[in-house]
């Protein structure tokens, strides 16, 4: 039973990582011109497995909130490496707007998504690498987080409240993180407070760090709150990830 529910639990973080995902890309001015293009890979067609079939049921009714255009291309067997090089080969040859992974198909594809960045204009190139400290104490929105850092090629480490973020911080050596994101409202200590901790810190790079406040609360005084505490930027919930993408860049860049 436990099993169970925790596959049901992993369908619904990737179903609602699959409409995220979506509302990244298809911006609306965009889509009244035309319809965006994306390709599926998941790990296996396999319509027998209530799991697969329901997480590309998912990406299919995302597809069709946002009116674009979707493909799936998915190997027949469960980890067949080489037919799943063929089908992302395929899809880079394509060239939709984006190409959707499950993370087990990635598996000896390091080739091959090099290509794709390449052919898309190397626009991800720049955070691939970049480790990222992320604050947030609510699981599902740190999974969705986490695979759509990871989709941009960077390294992702979690804590689930603001001490936990400071400890983290603390441990490692000055330069390991690139960024963090910080989520505000928190058990034990919230954003505003580890983010004055981590601007207080001996470490060298505790006062240059780019920290990005990330929370429900978009008033005048809160992001007042934020600045105050030593945060560089904010990004409100819930989260435009094509947004937060562009702001992490540019804070990096900087």
């Amino acid at each position: 039973m436990k099993s169970h529910k925790k596959e049901i639990i992993t369908v619904a973080i990737l179903m609602a990582a699959a409409v995220v995902i979506f509302a990244g890309i298809l911006k609306p001015e965009a889509t009244q011109t035309k319809k965006c293009s994306l390709i599926y890979i998941p790990k296996i067609r396999d319509n027998t497995n209530d799991f697969w079939t329901s997480v590309i049921s998912g990406c299919k009714m995302a597809a069709e909130e946002y009116e674009s255009d979707l493909e799936i291309l998915a190997p027949d067997k469960e980890e067949n490496i080489e037919e799943q090089n063929k089908l992302l080969k395929k899809a880079i040859e394509q060239k939709p707007d984006a190409i959707l992974f499950s993370p087990s198909s990635m598996d000896a594809s390091d080739e091959l998504l090099k290509e794709a960045k390449e052919k898309g204009g190397n626009e991800e190139a720049f955070l691939e690498g970049k480790k990222v400290l992320i604050a947030e104490d609510n699981m599902i929105n740190m999974e969705i987080a986490q695979e759509i850092l990871k989709s941009f090629g960077m390294e992702p480490e979690e804590a689930w409240n603001g001490k936990e973020a400071v400890e983290l911080f603390e441990r490692k050596p000055a330069g390991y993180f690139d960024i963090i994101l910080m989520d505000m409202q928190m058990p034990v200590m919230d954003g505003c407070e580890a983010a004055a901790a981590i601007r207080c810190s001996e470490k060298k790079d505790g006062g240059t760090i780019p920290i990005i406040a990330v929370t429900a609360n978009a008033f005048a005084e809160d992001i007042v709150s934020t600045q105050k505490a030593g945060m560089n930027a904010h990004v409100s919930k819930p989260i435009d990830f094509q947004i937060l993408k562009e702001t992490m860049e540019k804070l990096l860049k900087n």
